[in-house]
């Protein structure tokens, strides 16, 4: 399929998939997630796995971005089947060209919640933000001054 794979797995069950070399918008660990649900497959995209505390810079800057984390636990005819649909993505991108990955998804009502939700938190966490930083503001003048 021509994927990297640069470590190797050790001590564990799961393969940290590159996706680097694939064409945008597949080499988007989300659209490469998305498209592998269409085909009824499973992996994670790899910004679930990054540390990124209260949310200091967009997720498309993260080093995990390019990557989707695959297992390799289940059962050998489970996971032929997983790499069958790989496969299918990789050929469908190969043969039909970009136009048809990464634009057609709608949200889903829970999807709009969470977004909602998120933002809210968001707010709050930004308010508490400013005022923190009103406080170690009024601090370092008198400190200084």
């Amino acid at each position: 399929m021509g994927l990297k794979v640069n470590i190797p797995p050790r001590a564990t069950f799961y393969i940290w998939l590159d996706l680097s070399g694939l064409p945008q918008p597949l080499d988007n660990g989300l659209t490469f997630f998305e498209e592998l649900l269409k085909e009824k497959t499973i992996v994670v995209p790899g910004i679930f796995f990054d540390i990124n505390p209260s949310h200091r810079r967009d997720l498309f800057e993260s080093s995990c971005h390019h990557f989707v984390r695959i297992s390799f636990g289940p059962p050998l005819d489970v996971l032929d089947k997983g790499l069958d649909a790989i496969e299918r993505v990789v050929k469908k991108m190969k043969h039909e060209g970009m136009e048809s990955f990464g634009g057609d998804y709608a949200k889903s009502p829970i999807q709009l919640e969470f977004e909602q939700r998120w933002a809210d938190v968001d707010s709050k966490v930004t308010e508490e933000s400013k005022t923190i930083k009103e406080k170690v503001t009024g601090l370092l003048q008198k400190i200084t001054t």
